[in-house]
């Protein structure tokens, strides 16, 4: 009877999971800026055809804020109002069932970039997740906002939750197909996460280390692959109220830090969070240039 009941119950956890989980696919089309490299913008496509992808499945929510924007001149006030709209989709991407199908074509004086992504996707759940707010720069003070970094630049980051929990990052260089763990560092190895509490920002790659139990976290410098102009990696940074166990790492003396093949890291990403649903996965994109 014991064995009934626990073959019911694991049966039933199984469907509660296969019930979050979609399988997905979306296409999504935009024009190349001035501004952006076509590398960027495929990179920008592949996330927008990923969020059309969720906010098709679970819903769209549409936030909007009136900003005052009120001067004062020699004729009195001139109060004029903005509206800024911001739309969140109610899912997160957990993996990709296929790589990214990426079409370049003319369009008038420009080109047009069409993304099609396939991928399975999870609903995030009713009780809501923590917010995550995350900053790069390249200046320790903190004192701009940016994602693209020249070679051999050095790159500062923050971290804020809304809720206590526990909190890894990870590196990924698209050009090795490995993944670095930053956080907790090489001379920790055997931890899992490091404790963050709720609403306290966190400078992360600093001289000091913000951590107690980690003292030492590494200096993130940037560089590019011999002979490349532009290289683009991610920033991966995986928060949970609970802990999460670490994935089996290798050491790299060259670089005296832990390591991981990408493929391994998707599947572990992808059993943490079905294992801990209310964890926040944050991947953010950097552009490495000469």
């Amino acid at each position: 009877m014991r064995f009934l009941i626990a073959l019911i119950f694991t049966l039933s956890t199984s469907l509660i999971l296969a019930q979050k989980e979609k399988d997905v696919k979306a296409i999504y089309s935009m024009e190349l800026p001035k501004n952006l490299t076509m590398e960027q913008l495929e990179q920008r496509c592949i996330e927008q055809a990923r969020l059309k992808a969720i906010g098709e499945a679970f819903g769209f929510v549409v936030s909007e804020t009136t900003v005052d924007n009120s001067q004062e001149s020699t004729a009195g006030f001139n109060n004029s109002f903005a509206v800024l709209t911001k739309t969140n989709v109610q899912g997160e991407w957990l993996r990709d069932k296929t790589e990214p199908q990426l079409n370049w074509e003319p369009s008038g004086k420009t080109l047009k970039l069409t993304a099609n992504v396939h991928g399975v996707i999870r609903e995030f759940p009713k009780t809501g997740k923590a917010k995550i707010d995350i900053h790069l720069s390249n200046d320790s003070k903190m004192s701009n906002d940016i994602t693209l970094f020249k070679d051999g630049q050095d790159l500062f980051a923050s971290f804020q939750s809304s809720s206590k929990g526990n909190l890894s990052v990870f590196y990924v260089d698209h050009s090795s197909n490995e993944v670095y763990r930053l956080i907790p560092s090489a001379t920790s190895h055997d931890m899992n996460t490091v404790e963050v509490l709720s609403d306290k920002v966190y400078q992360l790659f600093q001289n000091s280390s913000p951590f107690s139990e980690n003292k030492s976290i590494p200096a993130l410098s940037l560089s590019l692959p011999n002979g490349k102009d532009l290289q683009m990696d991610e920033l991966v940074f995986i928060y949970s109220p609970t802990d999460i166990r670490k994935p089996s790492l290798t050491y790299n003396a060259d670089a005296r830090m832990y390591l991981m093949n990408y493929n391994d890291f998707e599947q572990w990403k992808t059993s943490s969070v079905q294992s801990n649903p209310e964890a926040v996965i944050k991947a953010v994109a950097i552009s490495i240039v000469k």
